[in-house]
């Protein structure tokens, strides 16, 4: 069986303070505005060729 420490941050919900705040600081604004964008777009198709 492996380790607690080897366990650590494999999981959404092991993840340490350190860990949350390095993802928060890797995306921006701009981020979520083109991840949006392209999510629009995949429906707008879905939707067109449906």
């Amino acid at each position: 069986k492996a380790s607690d420490e080897k366990l650590q941050g494999i999981t959404y919900f092991s993840r340490s303070t350190a860990q949350k705040a390095e993802t928060r600081a890797s995306w921006n604004y701009w981020d979520v505005v083109t991840s949006a964008g392209v999510v629009a777009v995949c429906i707008l198709f879905y939707i067109y060729f449906w």
